[in-house]
C-alpha cells in the first residue's frame, strides 16, 4: 500500500467546492506585512503551492519568484507552503527568499484540508470556490489563464475536431479533483494470467493510460502505432508497419502475466504477444532518412540555465502541441490527447528540468512525423523552456531560445521493419 503523503484524508474536494480554512504552523513571509487569513480568499485568485522540500528546489523557487512579479499588479496572492523545519529552511530562506505569502506547516495540516495525498498546486477563486487542482508547480500560463476565465476542468471529447475545438478556444485544463495516490494493482488488468496480449477497442473517452506492475502491462486508449513504439521503447518514425495496419483507431492493450517479471523479462514477453496476436515478424535495417538533425552552430552559445545541482527533484515535463498537450511528471508516460505524428514546426511549447540534450530529443521524437537525430555534443543537465507557442514555427524558437539549430538532412537511422 502507498499511504497519503500528507497523511490520512477525511475531506474530499472537487472544483466548485469552498475553499476550506486553511491552517498552518507559522507565517515566514508576507509580501504586504501582515499575517494570511482565509478571509483573503475573497476577491482574489489565489494560488496555493504546495512544496514540502523547498531548500532541495531552488529552480523551481526562481519560477515561482519569476511569477510573482509577472502578477504583481493583477488579483493573484501567491502562497508557498512548505514542510520543512525551521532550522534548515530559515538560513536557507535568507540567501534565497521566496516571494509572496511563504507558510510552514510541518504537520500538513494546509494540504489535507485541500484533500491532497500528493503534492500539487490548488487555485481557488475570487469567489473563494476552488477553481481546480494543477501539477506540483502551476505555470504562468495556466495562472493567466484562471485570471482570464479561460480554464475547465472538462476534457475535450475524443476527436482531432474536438481537440482542435479546445485549443481554438484557448483553454487550459485544470484537474477537477486532487491526485489520488495510486494502489498496487489499481490498474491490473483483471484477465486470467497467460503469455496472451489482449486487445480491444478502447472504451475511454479522455487521454491514454499507461499502467504497469511486477506482472502486467496495460495501455489503454492508445492506436495501433502509438503502442507499437511504446512497445518496442522506439519512436513511431522508427517503425515500418504494414500498410493499413495503424487504422488510426484507439485500443486497450493488456498482457498480464502468471508470474511477476524483471522489467526486461516482461519487455521481451510484451514484444513476443505482440508478433503472436498480429502474425508479424520483425527485423531491424538501416535506412537513409531525411531527419531532424540538433547541432549548435560553432561560435553559438547555448541559451539553458546552468545544471541543477545533483538531487534536485525532477518536476517532470510539459509539452505541447498547437492542437494538443502531452503532460508527464517524473519517469512517468505522456498523456497523449492525439496520436497522429506532426511537424517539429508544429510543437507549441516545451519545458524539462534536470534533462539531458538526449531527453530532449527524445522526449520531441516521440511525437514527430520523422527521427531527431542528436549531433550537438553536449554533455550535462539542463533546464529547457521554449515557449511563446503563438509566436509561430518551433524550429526558429528553439534557435531563438535556446541556441539549439534543427536541419532536415539525410542519416542513417535503425528502423524496425515488422510484416506479416
Amino acid at each position: 500500500m502507498f499511504p497519503p503523503f500528507f497523511g490520512p484524508i477525511s475531506s474530499r474536494l472537487k472544483a466548485g467546492d469552498l475553499a476550506p480554512e486553511l491552517t498552518f504552523g507559522k507565517l515566514l513571509h508576507s509580501p504586504v506585512g501582515r499575517a494570511w487569513t482565509s478571509a483573503n480568499f475573497a476577491g482574489h485568485f489565489t494560488l496555493l503551492n504546495f512544496c514540502p522540500n523547498t531548500t532541495a528546489n531552488p529552480a523551481p523557487v526562481a519560477r515561482w519568484n519569476a511569477m510573482v512579479q509577472q502578477f504583481a499588479a493583477q488579483p493573484v496572492h501567491f502562497l508557498w507552503i512548505t514542510a520543512e523545519d525551521e532550522s534548515a529552511l530559515l538560513p536557507w530562506l535568507t540567501l534565497n527568499p521566496v516571494d509572496g505569502w511563504v507558510l510552514q506547516d510541518s504537520t500538513h495540516r494546509a494540504a489535507r484540508s485541500f484533500g491532497l495525498e500528493t503534492p500539487q498546486s490548488v487555485i481557488v477563486g475570487p469567489n473563494c470556490r476552488i477553481l481546480g487542482y494543477d501539477h506540483l508547480q502551476c505555470s504562468e500560463q495556466t495562472v493567466r489563464a484562471a485570471v482570464e476565465g479561460r480554464t475547465t476542468t472538462i476534457r475535450p471529447k475524443p476527436g482531432l475536431a474536438a481537440i482542435k475545438e479546445f485549443a481554438a478556444a484557448d483553454r487550459v485544463l485544470l484537474q477537477a479533483e486532487p491526485t489520488i495516490r495510486p494502489q498496487p494493482g489499481d490498474h491490473r488488468p483483471k484477465f486470467q494470467p497467460s503469455y496472451r496480449l489482449h486487445v480491444s477497442p478502447s472504451q475511454h473517452d479522455s487521454a491514454a493510460g499507461n499502467f504497469s506492475g511486477p506482472d502486467f502491462r496495460s495501455r489503454m486508449g492508445y492506436s495501433v502505432g502509438a503502442f507499437m513504439a511504446d512497445a518496442y521503447a522506439t519512436s513511431p518514425s522508427h517503425l515500418d508497419l504494414p500498410a493499413g495496419f495503424d487504422d488510426g483507431r484507439r485500443y486497450d492493450f493488456a498482457l498480464v502475466l502468471p508470474k511477476p517479471a524483471s522489467r526486461g523479462e516482461m519487455s521481451h514477453r510484451l514484444q513476443e504477444a505482440v508478433q503472436d496476436h498480429y502474425g508479424l515478424t520483425v527485423t531491424r535495417e538501416n535506412r537513409a532518412l531525411d531527419t531532424y538533425v540538433m547541432t549548435v552552430p560553432e561560435g553559438t552559445e547555448l541559451v539553458v540555465k546552468p545544471r541543477l545541482k545533483d538531487g534536485v527533484l525532477n518536476y517532470g515535463i510539459s509539452f505541447s502541441f498547437r492542437t494538443s498537450t502531452v503532460i508527464m511528471a517524473g519517469d512517468s508516460e505522456p498523456e497523449r490527447l492525439f496520436d497522429a505524428p506532426a511537424p517539429l514546426s508544429d510543437v507549441g511549447s516545451i519545458s524539462m528540468n534536470n534533462a539531458t540534450i538526449d531527453d530532449l530529443c527524445h522526449c520531441l521524437e516521440t511525437h514527430l512525423d520523422r527521427p531527431l537525430i542528436d549531433e550537438t555534443n553536449i554533455k550535462g543537465s539542463f533546464d529547457f523552456q521554449v515557449k511563446d507557442a503563438a509566436a509561430g514555427d518551433f524550429i526558429q524558437r528553439l534557435r531563438d531560445q535556446l541556441g539549439l539549430v534543427v536541419t532536415v538532412a539525410p542519416r542513417s537511422v535503425e528502423m524496425l521493419v515488422f510484416r506479416r
